[in-house]
This record gives C-alpha cells, structure tokens and sequence, in this order.
C-alpha cells in the first residue's frame, strides 16, 4: 500500500480536514511546497468553515509564484472575512498574478475594512507597478489616515524611481483636504520643498457639550449612565471605542425612533468610516419592524447603500405593493442598487417574461457583482422563458461563482450541452461541478469517465470516481479528497456491489493513512457476512486500536454485532493469527465476550508477553474472575510511580530592580508586553535574568499562560489596565485580571490612553484609591499622549504611576511632564523606546547613525523620573537588546549625543508627515514592486 502514515512527517494531508481548526492551520502552514499540496492548500482556502485555516493556507499558496495559483487565489478574495481577504491579497502580490490587478483596484478603493483596503494599495503597487498611480491618487481621498498613509508610501516609492510619476502626482488637481496635505508631504519626501506645517486640527473640543469629550471612555461612562438624544447615538456609531458603540447600538434599538434609525442607515453610504457601516447594519438588524418601516420608506432613496439595504428587507418581508418601485430601478447607476434589483427580481416579477427580461439586462451588466447577482436569481426560477434566458448568456464572461451556478441551472432544466461546454472551463471547480452534474445523471460516457478519473486536477477527478473505481483510487491516489469521496460512494452503493470486490476496498481502505477513510474501511468490514470472515475480523482487531478515536470507534461498532466474537478471537489467539498491535484489544474481547472470562483468558496465556497483558486486562473483571487469573498469571505489575520533575527555581536575580516612586515596588527597568506575541521562552529569559514586570492585556495570550503557570508570584508585577472611566467597569476590569491571571494583586492598573482631564476626575481617582486599599492593586496610574493632561491631572491628585511616550526622536516629556512626575514622587513608564522601529533605521537627508535597540531603551532610562521602559518584543532575538539594556542601563555622554541627534532626524520626518498625512514610514526601494511588497509587510494589521 502506498498510504501508510508516515509518522516521522511533520505534514499529512488528512490534518487539513481534522475537526480542530487549530491542527487544520498548523497544516496549512506546515504543508510542503509541491503542486499536489498547493491544490490541498486551494481547498482549505475556499472551503474551510473556520478562518484561521483559510488565512494559513493563503499565506502558504504566497510561496507558490505560478499563475495557476494565482488564479486560484483570485477566488479568495471574495471571502467573507477581511482577515483572509487581507491574506488572499498578499498572497497574489507574492505570487505576481497580473490578472487579480482589477480586482485589487476595486478593493482598495472599496473594501469596508481599512487594514484589507490599504493591503490592496500595496499589492497593486505591486501588480501594477508605475501603472498603479492613477488608483493611488483615488486612495488619497480615503476617509481613514492609515488607507491614505499606504497610498502616500506607494506613491512616494514609485516617485523615486520615475521623474514622470513625480509630475504626475503632484500636477493631479485635488478636492479634499486630505488628498491636498497628502500631495504636500510628497513634495517634502521628494525634496522639492519645505512644507508648512502650520495645521489647523481637523476639530475642537466642546466643553459645552455634554456628549462630546476627547476620551471616548468619558463619553462612554456617560452614555451608561443616561442615554443622550437619538440623534447623538446615530453619531457615535463611528466611535473607534467598542463598549460605546455597543452603548450608542444599543440605545438606538431601544429608542424605536424611525427618524434616528434613517439616520443611522445613512451610514452604509459611508462603507470605508470604519465601524459606522458595520454599527448601522447591527442596530438596523435588532430594530425589527422600526426597519422595515424605515425600509419601505427608503426604497426610493438617492441613497445607494440605502436604498440596496431596504430592498432587501423589503423583499425578504414580501410586501409585493413596492414591487413596481423597485423593479423600476434596474437600470440605476450604481451597482449595488442594481444587484439588489436582481435579488428582488423573482419574488416581486409580476410575469416570467418580466423577470427573464430584468434578468436578462442584468446579467449581463458590465459589474460583476450585479451579474452575480442576476444569475443567482435565475437559479431559482423555473420557467421556460428563464430557461431561454440562461441558454443565451456567455458564460466566459462571468465570474467562477457566476459559472457554477449557471452549470447547476442548466443541469436542473435538463440543458445537457451547456452542461458538457462546462467540461473545457479553465476553472477545475467549475468542470467538477459540471462532471459532477453528468455523474449523478450517468451521463458520463466511458470514455469520458476514463479521462476524468485521470485529470491532473483533484477536483475534477473526485468528480468522476464511481464506487467501481475505488481499489485503484485506493491503491495510487495520491490527494485525500479524491480517496475520501470514493470510499463515500462505496458505503453509499454498498448494498449493489459485490461482496468480494467490498470486502477488497475495505481491506485497501483500514490501511489508508487518512483515518477518515480508515474510518469508512472499517464501516465496510463485515465479518459474518464473506467466507473471509477471520481475515475481516483481525482488521477489525487492528483497526481497534488505531491512533485515531474515529477508527476505533467505527470498528467497535462493528465488533460488537458479531454474536460469537469471544470465541472466534479466542480461536485466531490460539492460532496465533492476531498482530502484536491488536492483542490488548483482542484480549478485552475475549474478557468481554466469553461466558467465563477467566477460563477463556487462563487458555490463551500460552507466553510471557501474553501473560503481562492479561494480568491486566484481569483488572477489569469481578474479583472472583480477577482472583482466579491472577493464580495462573500472577498480579499485574505496577509500573513505578514517576515523580513529577520539579524545577529548583533559583531565587531570580535582582540586582537590577530599583525603586519603583513612591508605590514601595522594586522594579526591573525593562518589563516585557505581550503585544507582539512572542513565545513564552522570551519571558522565562526574561525572568530568569531578573525581569519581575511584565505588560498584560486581555488578547496577550502568551503572556497569560507564562503568568498563570509562573512558579513564582510574589515578587512578579503585572502592569494591567482598562479603556473605562466608569466605576462598575473598572472595578470589574481588575477583577476580571486577578482571576484570569490568578494572582492575588496587580502591581500597576492604569487607565489606559487618557485623552482628557475628565476621564482623570475625583470620582475615579477614588475608585482606584479604593481597590488600593482593598490590597487589589499595589498601584495605580494612567497612560496619555497628551502630557498637558498628565501634568494637570498630577497637580490635582497623588497618582502614583505616569505612562506617556518618550524616546529619542519623541523627547517632549523630559521638558515638563517628567519633571512634574519626579515633584509629585510618582513613578513614569516610558514606552516606544524604539519608536515602532523607526530609530534603527537611516534617514534620508542625514548622516546621523541609528543607535542600537539597546541604546534606544537606556535613552528613555536615563531620565531620573523614568522608573521603567516597556520593550515589545517578538522574537528572543528583539528581547536580549531589551534585557542587555535591563542589566545595564546608563548611557555614556556620546552614545546620549548621537542617540539624540538622529532622533531629531527621526522627529523632523516624523513630524511633516503628522501634520499632513499622520505617521510614516521610511521604507524606500528602487523597484516599484519590491517597494510595495515591503510596505505591504510593515503594514501588517494593526
């Protein structure tokens, strides 16, 4: 047989198709770079029902630079979540597929999700190369600063490599405010000129409005406290702060205010604000019929995002009185109402000859997510003026999706040769589907079946397999799916095939690697029912104790019908018929099965081995039973207890903890984040080497386990912290910490980004007052960008922790914030030593020398009121700079110098970029498509 697992292989196709989304992942990206496993990886990507296999395997398919994985990657961007569209993207843009650039193009301007629409930007760079400026200077009109960021980088690569394309963008009238700072800061990054930096921010504050706060915690707590007017929830569905959102959704539903709930539709217009569109669906969703009555009255909107959503929700709630008004729109603008037309198309037609003419117009469309759309509504139709329809379009020119359903249609009205022109599709899943379709039918000719069977595509010939064809399938198939289809066909035709050809395929099957098809092999087996009946039941035996619980189970279902199964293993045992591997079952059968067990098991123990095994399988009887087989083969021999190895944890270093203000801590100057997820070997280093504080939030899952398992918790410090301003959720936050991370008390809580003074009141200076007290926390602090924030909020109270950015290209803290947190006796955290990376890199237009990681962290330790810095680190590499910092932390004269003025060079590149598109990036490479690539990997979701 050729599909013996191979133990020793990290990689088994089978693992692609477990039922724990965990292993089908690790096999995706475990799986070896060959053609045959591409084609497994292809599977796993359209349909898997979990996402995190579909994103491995489309970060695997990356590696595979051929254009027939690349047209197979094109289908993935339609998934239905952003994570593998985003994925998907970057897999075309390793693997070159020229054709996905239109597709690319419309994401990025489209896609609702900002992380995939600025992945996009960068593929198409990619793709498209110089071609891809036009598309680029689209993007700078985008609503999200990090979308526009991806553009001004794209472009700013291109430009360096191509006089014309600085001309180009910089000749390009713009519209927006945005686009207009955008083409500014290309201009400085190209040097043509030193931009004004002198920006009017985008908004103000309204210390009038009670609804309005710079802290979205603020606003949050208020909004939980008493509702505001419908109006201000439609505003706040935009919010970035999840908990009000949800309060500002929940409001909305419980306001049942129609004219609010318009409102709040009005957003799906505005599908690229980040989360507005995705709130307005929610609340529109959970608002039942206040929905429908907004629908109904906006089925004639201008609106196109708004007037596509009623017609749905009028559609699916069959109010036929519409049909006239919405039908009257197929021929609308924009796409989306006209697809939504094609939805509406077979319940509101009053005619057959109505809808094949809407249906006709549609399919046709030149977008192909109406025509889509249109083929999916003549599927569901049954009429011969429909089926007329559908034979006269081309399908060449439809998307995959589109082809597998008119293959389907044209089978479901009997249309035989369009079905058969489906075999020469260059899409293998749409010639499976249409081999599938004549299959079923026994339409196949032999010939036919003969040359699918063998087509160098997986799909197609699992297609095509009949049950007939399983021991050879069995016997030199080398893909999974193919071998598991055609040991389905044979347990479902079972009844109709020969015995003897079932009992083959069942003896080639409970030798297959994949257990699955072990599983089935075993279903097969009928040992009463051939004249192999002894041969059947030792596979059975053998597949009884397989590895794998699903063969196991599938061969014990089968043993336990056979009548006279003790005697007949008692019978191949003393024949000595029964493999070594399958004696401990055989012997519990016999035990089981036999009238008097000990008797039977006394007549086998004819060896030592033998003997061993039944004096514990004797454990299992009565003790009269047990009391007589142990006379013959003695007392089971206990295997010696193993202690569990204890660790003699050394008492961990801690020479280089220092005071920690005045919170009575002593703290290792650097503390670890989890942010990055990095193994948890990079914290045991850590501690090991006398790190005690480590930085938690709730999605660290590496740092979760590393703290619950911690042998030592005394002395290590947790610094956790939450987005909240209101008591109830506060208190709730750090009880929710303790018992997640099972310890006893939290070294410092902070409130996390603090954006104004209201979120630093009296109120909740008390509440972490308290929790002090109750020995919950040993202290307590907040986190801010805004050091005018910090500096009042120390003049109003005794906080005992300050946390703010402070590195050598960012140094504003030193000049009034560290010092105000020195006079109070706190303590400051410092974080962005390395200022996200940009600190080790060169800056164009200066010849100052990037410092080293370690260099960076012992900048911001030089501050005397810097008690500690956090280092994020990914790899244990990242960590050593952070932990040689940790043991050594001064910073000579000159290293502090040249530390210095490269962060000046840094903070001047920095700052043109703020001020007109906001935080940058330097990566700058001659080739357009390996600058893109480049982008695109720093510009990882955030």
């Amino acid at each position: 047989m050729k599909h013996h697992r191979n133990e020793a292989s990290p990689f088994e196709p089978s693992d692609l198709f477990d039922p724990s989304a965990d292993v089908r992942a690790r096999a995706a990206r475990a799986a070896p770079k060959t053609r045959d496993h591409a084609l497994h990886l292809r599977a796993v990507l359209l349909f898997d029902r979990s996402v995190a296999p579909r994103v491995a395997a489309a970060q695997a398919l990356a590696t595979f630079a051929t254009p027939e994985i690349g047209v197979l990657l094109r289908d993935g961007l339609r998934d239905p979540s952003p994570l593998v569209r985003d994925a998907v993207a970057r897999a075309i843009a390793r693997n070159g597929d020229v054709g996905a650039a239109s597709a690319l193009a419309e994401m990025a301007r489209e896609d609702e999700i900002w992380f995939v629409r600025r992945t996009a930007v960068f593929a198409y760079a990619a793709i498209a190369g110089f071609d891809a400026v036009t598309v680029l200077l689209e993007v700078l009109d985008d609503p999200f600063w990090r979308v526009r960021h991806g553009a001004v980088l794209a472009l700013e690569s291109l430009g360096h490599g191509s006089d014309e394309v600085r001309a180009r963008v910089l000749a390009e009238p713009v519209e927006t405010p945005a686009a207009e700072r955008a083409q500014r800061y290309l201009r400085a990054r190209w040097q043509l000129e030193v931009p004004s930096l002198n920006i009017a921010r985008d908004h103000e504050s309204n210390d009038d409005d009670p609804w309005y706060d710079d802290d979205p915690a603020v606003i949050t707590a208020r909004v939980a406290e008493r509702t505001p007017p419908p109006e201000r929830l439609v505003a706040l569905l935009g919010e970035s702060h999840e908990p009000l959102r949800k309060l500002a959704i929940d409001g909305l539903v419980r306001s049942r205010d129609r004219i609010a709930l318009a409102g709040a539709s009005c957003w799906l217009d505005a599908p690229r604000v980040p989360h507005a569109a995705e709130s307005a669906r929610k609340v529109l969703r959970m608002a039942h019929e206040d929905s429908l009555a907004v629908a109904i009255a906006a089925c004639g909107s201008r609106l196109p995002g708004v007037a596509a959503w009623a017609i749905h929700v009028v559609v699916d709630h069959h109010r036929a009185e519409l049909a006239e008004l919405i039908l009257a729109r197929h021929n609308e603008p924009d796409a989306r109402v006209r697809a939504a037309v094609a939805y509406a198309v077979p319940s509101m037609a009053r005619t057959m000859d109505e809808a094949a003419r809407l249906l006709a117009t549609l399919a046709n469309d030149r977008v192909e997510s109406v025509r889509i759309a249109a083929i999916a509504a003549l599927s569901l139709l049954d009429d011969p003026a429909i089926d007329a329809t559908i034979a006269a379009l081309d399908a060449r020119s439809f998307a995959t999706p589109a082809r597998v359903a008119l293959v389907r249609a044209s089978m479901r009205r009997d249309d035989v040769a369009s079905v058969r022109a489906a075999l020469s599709d260059p899409h293998p899943y749409v010639r499976g589907t249409a081999v599938d379709a004549l299959r079923s039918r026994g339409l196949l000719t032999l010939a036919e079946h003969d040359q699918l069977v063998s087509d160098a595509d997986p799909w197609v010939r699992s297609a095509a397999v009949e049950a007939e064809d399983a021991e050879r399938v069995l016997e030199a198939e080398p893909d999974v799916t193919v071998r598991r289809i055609v040991i389905d066909r044979v347990c479902a035709t079972r009844r109709v095939l020969d015995p003897e050809f079932t009992a083959r395929v069942a003896a080639r099957a409970v030798a297959d690697r994949d257990p699955w098809v072990r599983a089935r092999g075993a279903r097969l087996i009928s040992a009463h029912e051939n004249n192999n009946g002894d041969e059947a039941l030792v596979a059975l035996l053998v597949a009884e104790s397989d590895a794998r619980a699903m063969v196991r189970a599938a061969a014990s279902d089968i043993i336990e019908r056979i009548a006279d199964v003790g005697a007949r293993v008692q019978a191949l045992f003393e024949r000595g018929a029964i493999p070594e591997r399958a004696r401990p079952v055989a012997l519990h059968w016999v035990a089981r099965a036999a009238e008097h067990p000990a008797a039977a098991l006394e007549a086998i123990a004819t060896e030592p081995s033998l003997r061993a095994q039944i004096a514990t399988i004797s454990m299992l009887l009565p003790e009269t039973e047990r009391a007589k087989i142990q006379r013959v083969v003695g007392e089971p021999v206990e295997p010696p207890a193993v202690e569990r190895e204890r660790r003699a944890y050394e008492p961990f270093p801690t020479q280089s903890h220092r005071s920690f203000g005045r919170t009575g801590l002593r703290l290792s100057p650097v503390a670890f984040s989890g942010a990055q997820s990095p193994s948890e070997s990079v914290f045991i280093e850590g501690r090991e080497r006398g790190m005690n504080a480590f930085f938690w939030e709730p999605r660290y899952h590496t740092l979760t386990r590393f703290v619950r398992s911690a042998p030592k918790k005394h002395d290590l410090h947790v610094i956790a912290g939450t987005y909240h301003a209101d008591e109830r959720s506060i208190v709730a936050d750090v009880e929710r910490t303790l018992k997640r991370l099972r310890v006893e008390r939290l070294g410092v809580f902070l409130l996390y980004w603090a954006r104004s003074s209201a979120r630093l009141d009296d109120k909740t200076f008390a509440v972490l007052e308290r929790l002090k007290r109750d020995g919950k926390i040993a202290a307590h602090g907040f986190s801010t960008h805004l050091r005018a924030v910090g500096e009042r909020a120390l003049e109003q109270h005794p906080w005992d922790v300050v946390m703010s950015r402070f590195n050598a290209a960012h140094t504003g803290a030193e000049r009034a914030l560290w010092p105000a947190v020195a006079r109070s006796g706190a303590a400051a955290i410092a974080f962005t030593a390395l200022c996200y990376a940009r600190l080790l890199v060169p800056v164009r237009g200066s010849d100052t020398t990037p410092p080293s990681a370690a260099d960076c962290y012992r900048f911001a330790l030089s501050n005397p009121a810097v008690g500690l810095v956090l280092a994020a680190p990914s790899l244990p590499s990242d960590a050593r700079a952070a932990l040689e910092a940790m043991e050594r932390p001064t910073l000579d004269a000159d290293t502090e110098r040249a530390v210095r003025a490269h962060g000046a060079a840094v903070y001047r590149v920095d700052t043109e970029f703020n001020a007109l598109v906001r935080k940058g990036d330097r990566i700058v490479l001659a080739d357009p498509r390996e600058a893109a690539l480049s982008l695109m990997d720093a510009a990882r979701p955030d």
